[in-house]
């Protein structure tokens, strides 16, 4: 679904000159999805379906229970998983025994189950732990 038009002839235009027209529309598009998504945490958070912390949203998503997770632009967790699967954080991120990002492999973990990953700025999700999730039941 198209998300704006760019008006005029722009055969020839430069590839610079057609990205100063489409990011303005491009920026909006994403300021309301961006909006819309944090509406539905708290939206999530009143009907009880809101749920923070990485540990426990990872293990929501393994389970194919995240609808949404909404997670801030450079949060990074390099950790150690536990026997019992819990999240232990590291510092280096080069051990043999380290998962260099735990945030990348939760969110392959919640498209490959149907949900959606929204992305917004730093300090949006501040009060949360930088990341959260809308719960499907």
């Amino acid at each position: 679904e198209p998300i704006g038009a760019v008006g005029g002839s722009h055969d020839r235009s430069h590839p610079a000159v057609l990205h100063g027209y489409a990011w303005p529309l491009v920026r909006d598009w994403l300021d309301d999805r961006w909006a819309a998504d944090l509406g539905r945490l708290d939206a999530a958070r009143s009907s009880q379906r809101l749920e923070t912390g990485l540990d426990d949203i990872r293990q929501l998503a393994q389970s194919g229970q995240v609808e949404l997770v909404v997670v801030e632009q450079s949060f990074a967790v390099p950790a150690r998983l536990s026997a019992t699967g819990h999240v232990a954080l590291a510092d280096d991120r080069e051990a043999p025994d380290v998962v260099d990002d735990l945030v990348v492999d939760l969110i392959e973990a919640v498209l490959m189950r149907r949900g959606r990953v929204s992305f917004v700025a730093d300090g949006a999700l501040a009060d949360e732990g930088r990341i959260a999730a809308v719960v499907r039941y």
